[in-house]
């Protein structure tokens, strides 16, 4: 992942607010905002880097993210279990990401 300062960060980071909608397609672009490789987004969208245990709900990339779909209101409660489930500690993502498409709440788990 390319090193980006601050400022590269909220520039890059605040053309994803203000959609109407957000769906799954939010992870790629957030990723692709802190300087991903398109090669590897690509790789990930298409599920040949997910590690996620339900690919219906989420995507995972080992040492890199693991991103959780939650019900409406579930988020931080999604977050809170997700942080130190099994299934997730075993891939090292930096990221820990639920949202609901409403709320999103992350946990970076190397600070």
């Amino acid at each position: 992942m390319a090193k980006l300062n601050l400022r590269a960060v909220e520039e890059r980071t605040s053309k994803l607010g203000g959609r109407a909608e957000y769906d799954r397609e939010f992870l790629f672009d957030l990723l692709e905002a802190y300087g991903r490789a398109k090669s590897s987004i690509t790789r990930l969208r298409s599920g040949n880097l997910d590690v996620a245990q339900d690919p219906s709900r989420e995507v995972a990339q080992k040492n890199v993210v693991y991103f959780h779909e939650s019900e409406p209101g579930q988020a931080f409660d999604d977050l809170v279990r997700l942080s130190t489930a099994a299934h997730v500690t075993r891939y090292a993502p930096r990221f820990v990401i639920a949202t609901d498409y409403s709320e999103l709440v992350a946990l970076d788990m190397k600070t």
